[in-house]
């Protein structure tokens, strides 16, 4: 809970704890508080004796020009000036201390002010507006200055009040500090002006029909008055509002429950407690416009405040505040220059490299000590992004790495694009950098092989597997054994056939050399040695026979049958009657042992550098 005081001119706040709820009075009918009556020493005060016992009269607000006020929205000064009623006023060199005091209604009567309550204020009596002025030099009139807060700023309700079905009728006073040194009698300091107020605090309205956040006179009961309609404040633009723009505001006003009545008056603006000044009204439809030509970048409240002309029928309204922001003005951004301050490896690489592009951007905004900008740089080849990255606080680099491979064989531009994250302007490379990717030489990874060497036929070289390989040549190497040097078979050639070996190169190592090309460079690679195996032996396409009588005595003379090529160039051969080898001339008599037995004759075909074959004539008996 709060107090507000008003000491030598200047407003301040001190705290106290008091109780309210919200509710309404019990008792339509009778409407007097428990607490007001009893009062024994100032028959002269208004109601007496229905009235606080320490009360020496009434109080009645006006607002800064004068006007009575009876009511109106938490937003609503609840006065400039506070007039006491009942009693007569003292010479102006006495003192009046000037406190919104809410009190406990369950604490007695005569209970003293809270600690830290306001001293003498010097405003009794006061200069008014001049329809106080002749209640100024007989009343004591307490000056509360035209910026005051509003209700809401005074009443922090947080505790409740006991006093059943009151819980919303506050007690506002004006404490009569006394003659100089007084601590007893009227004049002591515990006695006061006083009135009642109903204030509104909770969400819905009260059975009286006192709307939320609302306040009006409760006790004494002021003239009835009618409580005008201030809408809410609309803005034009709306916010946040761009720097350096001017706000038209506008509101409505109307009467409460009544829509089409427009009463005449005066409508402020107000920007927190600074009165923008009068806005155009028009009494036909309710509107009134200002505009806020330059309001400061930043936060604002706006709140349109009503005077009625017909202050007897009319109480003073203000709208609900419109929390408002102008976007503060944008800060220049700085100028930058982004360069490709290195290529590694520089400015050429063969296929297998990694590219390494390091970039810089620097901040060239004049007038002011540089910064490293932030944000990121994106490496560019070829209009085509292949990395992004950071860029260091610290140095304003950043390091993009191509991957090997990515680039194609040829020329390539290269560019580097800075976007920022901060109070800076984007920025490309003023021009390409130009980089040259190269074919890297072949390599060989899986070696090469001779294929099948054997006399009679020719080897072919199998390349193997390989990098960067556009073309490939082939040569022949041989040698009689391990412990001779190879010598050329063949010349470099685009062959891969050995041509057909020679039956002289049986048993002999053979290997291929394979040199595969690029367009930039070259690379070789040797195979494995291979031993030439003997050529396939020939093959009987009629098989041997013999010429004679198989029988004893008798001459059988060999015939080799014939054979496919390689052509044998000579030949062995074996007579045999059953399993017994008898003969291997070309030719044989059969002995009288072996009549009656089974004879054949077998054929070896020879060739040098090949394989041996063997065929095997029919058999017969020897008679």
């Amino acid at each position: 809970m709060k107090i507000r005081q008003v000491v030598a001119g200047a407003v301040a706040f001190a705290a106290i704890t008091t109780s309210i709820l919200a509710a309404v009075p019990a008792s339509a009918a009778d409407p007097t508080p428990p607490w007001e009556t009893g009062n024994t020493l100032f028959p002269g005060a208004l109601n007496y004796p229905n009235l606080d016992p320490n009360s020496k009269g009434g109080l009645t607000f006006y607002d800064a020009s004068g006007t009575e006020i009876t009511g109106g929205s938490d937003l609503t000064h609840i006065a400039d000036f506070i007039v006491t009623t009942g009693t007569p006023a003292r010479t102006a060199a006495d003192t009046a201390n000037v406190i919104f005091a809410l009190p406990d209604h369950t604490k007695p009567s005569s209970l003293t002010w809270a600690a830290g309550a306001a001293a003498g204020s010097q405003y009794f009596p006061v200069l008014t507006p001049s329809n106080l002025a002749s209640v100024a030099s007989t009343v004591p009139v307490a000056s509360l200055g035209v910026n005051e807060g509003n209700l809401s700023t005074f009443l922090q309700v947080a505790s409740p009040d006991t006093t059943a079905g009151y819980a919303n009728i506050i007690q506002v006073r004006v404490k009569d500090g006394g003659y100089t040194g007084a601590t007893s009698g009227v004049n002591s300091p515990n006695y006061f002006w006083s009135v009642d107020i109903e204030y509104n605090d909770g969400v819905s309205a009260l059975t009286d029909g006192l709307l939320p956040g609302h306040w009006k006179v409760y006790y004494p009961a002021p003239p009835s008055k009618t409580d005008p309609a201030v809408s809410a404040v609309t803005a034009s633009p709306v916010s946040p509002a761009p720097h350096a723009s001017s706000v038209d505001l506008s509101v409505t006003v109307s009467v409460v429950g009544d829509a089409t009545t427009h009463p005449a008056g005066t409508v402020h603006f107000f920007d927190g407690l600074i009165d923008l000044g009068a806005a155009s009204y028009d009494t036909v439809t309710g509107l009134a416009t200002f505009t806020d030509a330059t309001p400061a970048d930043g936060s604002h409240s706006y709140t349109a405040h009503f005077t009625p002309t017909d202050s007897a029928t009319y109480n003073t309204m203000n709208s609900a505040s419109l929390s408002f922001t102008v976007s503060a003005a944008p800060v220049p951004k700085d100028d930058t220059a982004t360069t490709i301050s290195s290529t590694s490896p520089s400015l050429t690489a063969i296929t297998t490299q990694a590219v390494t592009v390091t970039a810089h951007v620097a901040d060239i905004a004049g007038g002011h000590t540089a910064t490293v900008p932030t944000g990121s740089i994106t490496v560019k080849v070829d209009g085509s992004a292949v990395g992004t990255a950071s860029v260091n606080a610290a140095t304003g680099n950043v390091v993009v790495t191509i991957a090997a491979s990515t680039l194609t064989v040829g020329t390539h531009a290269l560019i580097a694009e800075y976007t920022p994250s901060g109070n800076f302007n984007s920025s490309t490379t003023a021009a390409s950098t130009t980089y040259t990717i190269t074919l890297a030489p072949p390599v060989n990874f899986i070696a090469p092989s001779p294929g099948t060497a054997r006399v009679g036929v020719a080897a072919l070289c199998n390349p193997g597997a390989w990098t960067y390989a556009g073309t490939f040549k082939y040569q022949w190497f041989k040698r009689q054994t391990s412990t001779v040097a190879w010598t050329a078979l063949t010349t470099l050639t685009t062959s891969r056939s050995s041509g057909v070996l020679a039956s002289t190169y049986a048993g002999w190592q053979l290997r291929c050399l394979v040199t595969a090309s690029n367009p930039t460079s070259q690379a070789s690679a040797y195979s494995a040695a291979a031993t030439v195996a003997l050529g396939a032996a020939s093959t009987a396409t009629a098989r041997p026979s013999f010429i004679g009588t198989p029988a004893v005595g008798s001459l059988l003379t060999a015939r080799v049958g014939t054979w496919t090529t390689p052509t044998p160039t000579s030949y062995l051969y074996v007579w045999k009657v059953g399993t017994v080898i008898v003969s291997r001339a070309s030719t044989y008599r059969p002995t009288a042992a072996y009549r009656g037995l089974l004879i054949s004759l077998s054929v070896s075909a020879l060739r040098t550098g090949y394989l041996t074959a063997t065929a095997t004539s029919a058999v017969a008996k020897i008679a």
